[in-house]
C-alpha cells in the first residue's frame, strides 16, 4: 500500500515552525517498510517549498498526519482535507498527542477516517495492511474509527507493546542535516506524555534495552552522518542502572557520537563518570521550580537532588541545561524569588525559563481545566490558538512588573552568562575552536536558535 507519513507545519501568524526531529513517525516508517508498504515523508517545518503536490503526486491510500496540541493542528486540518479532494477514496488517519487525548474530539470531524491512541507502530501497520486486503479492522487495539452508520468507535490501546520486536526507525526518509538533533527514543509502546517532564506519571512506555540503543547510535554515527543525538524519553532513566548499561555498551563498542537527555531523578558520582566516558555532552536537568513550596505542588521532589546532580555534573565537563517554567498557578512572588536565587547559587547556569503552558494530558491540564483558568477550545481547528491564548494569560501571583524585569534580563544576558558559565566551569569547552571548529560552530548555532526561541516566546505572550 502507498503511505504518506506526514508532519504538519507548526508556523503562527508568521513566526516559522520550529523542527522537531520527527522519531515517533519513523519509527511507524519502519514497521510499515517492513511490511512491504510504500513510504513518502514530508515534514512542513524543514521543508518550506509547496511541496503538498507531491504528497498528492504519490497518490497514497493512506495518509497520517502526526498532530500535537498546539499551531499544527490547523495545517494538519487544511492539508487532510485538501487531500480528500485531491484523491478519491484516500483514507485520512491523525495519530500523536491530540487524538490521544482527545480521540472523540478528533473523530468526529469529517476529514478525519481514523485515530491511533498511544504508540501507532502496530495499529498503522495493521490498518494499512487490512485495508489493503478489504478485511475487517474493527478489532484492532488503539484505533478509533467510523462505522458506515458514521457512529464512532475507539478500542482500547496495546499498551504492552514490546520494542525488542520493532525494526529500527526509518532514519532514511528524514534529512537529518535539517534538524538540530536526532532524537533517538528511548521508550516505545505507552501513552504519549505530551510535554516535557509535565506528568511524572504518564505511561512512557517499555524502554529500549540499552545494548540496542548503543547498536542504534553507531548506526547513526556510521550510515547517517549525524553529529549529535538527545535521548527522549523518561521512562528509560526511570529503571535503576539502565543509563549505567547504555554508557557502558557505548564505550565498549567505541561510538564517538556527543549525546544528550533529559535527567529528572538524582544521578551518582559513578553514573555520571560513565557518562562523561561514553560521550554524554549535556543533559537538559529537570527543574521546574527552585521553590520547595511549588515543587511539592507539581510533584517534582527534592530540590537538594536537583542541586547535587548538577555539581556532579560540572565535575564531569557534562554541560547542565536547567529546564524552569515560570507562571505556575498559585506560584507567589516568594516562589519565584526561589527560583531565581537557585539559579544565582547554581552561578547562572546555561538555562531554559519558559512560560507555563498547561498540555492537555496532564494533572496541570486538569487542575487549570477545574479551576476554569484556561479557555477550552470548542472545536478540533480551535485548538491552533490554545498555546498562544495561554501565552496570553497569568496563571500565577507573581506581578507582571517583576516577570517582565526578569524576562528582559534574562535575554539581554544569557549568552553572555551561557559563556561566562562555561569559562569559569568547562574552559576546555573553547578548545573546540581549534581543534573540531565544526563542532564549535554548530555549538554556537544551537546557542543562537535558544536565543531566537526566547524571543520567539516573548512575541507570542505580548
Amino acid at each position: 500500500m502507498r503511505i504518506a507519513l506526514i508532519i504538519p507545519s507548526r508556523a503562527y501568524h508568521g513566526t516559522p515552525g520550529y523542527a522537531d526531529f520527527p522519531d515517533e513517525l519513523l519509527s511507524v516508517a519502519g514497521v510499515l517498510e517492513k511490511s512491504g508498504h510504500h513510504i513518502t515523508f514530508a515534514d512542513y517545518n524543514v521543508n518550506l517549498s509547496p511541496d503538498h503536490d507531491k504528497v498528492a503526486a504519490f497518490n497514497p491510500g493512506l495518509a497520517v498526519f502526526y498532530a500535537g496540541t498546539g499551531p499544527e493542528i490547523a495545517d494538519a486540518a487544511a492539508r487532510s482535507q485538501s487531500l480528500k479532494k485531491a484523491i478519491a477514496n484516500v483514507k485520512i488517519a491523525w495519530i500523536g498527542c491530540h487524538p490521544t487525548v482527545f480521540p472523540s474530539e478528533t473523530l468526529r470531524v469529517e476529514y478525519v477516517d481514523f485515530i491511533v491512541i498511544g504508540s501507532a507502530e502496530k495499529p498503522v501497520n495493521e490498518l494499512a495492511s487490512r485495508i489493503e486486503q478489504g478485511k475487517d479492522f474493527s478489532a484492532i487495539r488503539g484505533l478509533g474509527f467510523k462505522d458506515t452508520s458514521a457512529a464512532m468507535a475507539i478500542n482500547p490501546p496495546d499498551t504492552k507493546l514490546d520494542p525488542e520486536v520493532l525494526p529500527d526507525p526509518a532514519w532514511h526518509l528524514a534529512d537529518v542535516r535539517r534538524y538540530p538533533d536526532v532524537n533517538l527514543n528511548t521508550a516505545r509502546g505507552g501513552l504519549y506524555a505530551c510535554t516535557f517532564f509535565s506528568d511524572a506519571a504518564a505511561d512512557t512506555g517499555k524502554p529500549v534495552a540499552p545494548s540496542r540503543l548503543a547498536r542504534q547510535m553507531q548506526d547513526l554515527a556510521r550510515n547517517h552522518r549525524v553529529k549529535s543525538v538527545y535521548l527522549s524519553g523518561m521512562g528509560f532513566i526511570g529503571i535503576p542502572d539502565n543509563l549505567r548499561r547504555f554508557c557502558q555498551a557505548m564505550i565498549g563498542l567505541g561510538v564517538k557520537l556527543p549525546w544528550r537527555l533529559p535527567v529528572s531523578r538524582e544521578l551518582d558520582d559513578e553514573t555520571t563518570r560513565l557518562m562523561a566516558r561514553a560521550g554524554c555532552a549535556s543533559v537538559l536537568l529537570d527543574v521546574g521550580s527552585g521553590s520547595s513550596r511549588l515543587r511539592d505542588f507539581i510533584g517534582k521532589g527534592d530540590i537538594g537532588a536537583v542541586e547535587r546532580t548538577f555539581h556532579r555534573l560540572v565535575r564531569r565537563r557534562i554541560i547542565p541545561t536547567l529546564y524552569i517554567n515560570y507562571d505556575y498557578p498559585g506560584e507567589t512572588e516568594p516562589d519565584f524569588q526561589a527560583t531565581l536565587e537557585l539559579i544565582r547559587r547554581l552561578d547562572y547556569p546555561p538555562c531554559l525559563l519558559l512560560k507555563f503552558i498547561p498540555y492537555p494530558g496532564t494533572d496541570l491540564y486538569e487542575y487549570c481545566r477545574r479551576e476554569s483558568l484556561i479557555q477550552i477550545p470548542d472545536t478540533l481547528e480551535g485548538w491552533a490558538d490554545f498555546t498562544a491564548d495561554c501565552m496570553r494569560r497569568s496563571f500565577s501571583q507573581v506581578s507582571r512588573e517583576l516577570l517582565n524585569t526578569t524576562l528582559a534580563d534574562y535575554r539581554k544576558s544569557y549568552a553572555a552568562r551561557r559563556v561566562r558559565f562555561m569559562l569559569r566551569h568547562n574552559p576546555r569547552y573553547f578548545v573546540s575552536v581549534i581543534s573540531r571548529p565544526r563542532e564549535f560552530y554548530r555549538r554556537m548555532k544551537e546557542l543562537v536558535s535558544y536565543w531566537l526561541g526566547i524571543v520567539s516566546e516573548k512575541r507570542k505572550s505580548g
